[in-house]
């Protein structure tokens, strides 16, 4: 690969990662909120929905519904033989907000599991060691 297709592929990787930051931070989240509570607020729903498919006192957390709905732009992607940009964009939007939520329920960043350089998956924590 030629060093001018690599700067390409990079500035389109980029692009995308910038289109997701744009939209996680600016329209949608004035007009649906941060992603938790809008999570929350669609995981009430399903729950709702699901109540008597899940098993008792079963209940969705907005980080799951971050991964159900990257799984829908999955689905879109699939059936528009992976040429719907919005699509992509929305599907690292929704990794962002995932993340987001699921850093809500640690008190501290070493406390993620994280894919060490020279070790399985650790806190992070103990990378030092």
């Amino acid at each position: 690969m030629t060093d001018a297709a690599i700067t390409s592929e990079l500035k389109d990787r980029l692009y995308v990662l910038r289109a997701a930051a744009d939209v996680i931070h600016g329209d949608r989240e004035q007009e649906y909120g941060g992603p938790e509570s809008n999570f929350l607020r669609i995981a009430n729903y399903w729950n709702a929905f699901l109540n008597n498919r899940l098993e008792p006192a079963t209940k969705l957390e907005p980080w799951e519904v971050a991964i159900m709905m990257d799984l829908m732009k999955t689905a879109r992607i699939q059936s528009t033989n992976a040429k719907h940009y919005d699509s992509w964009v929305d599907k690292v939007g929704y990794a962002a907000n995932g993340f987001e939520c699921v850093g809500n329920l640690v008190s501290s960043q070493e406390e993620y599991l994280a894919p060490h350089p020279d070790k399985d998956l650790v806190p992070h924590s103990d990378w030092e060691k």
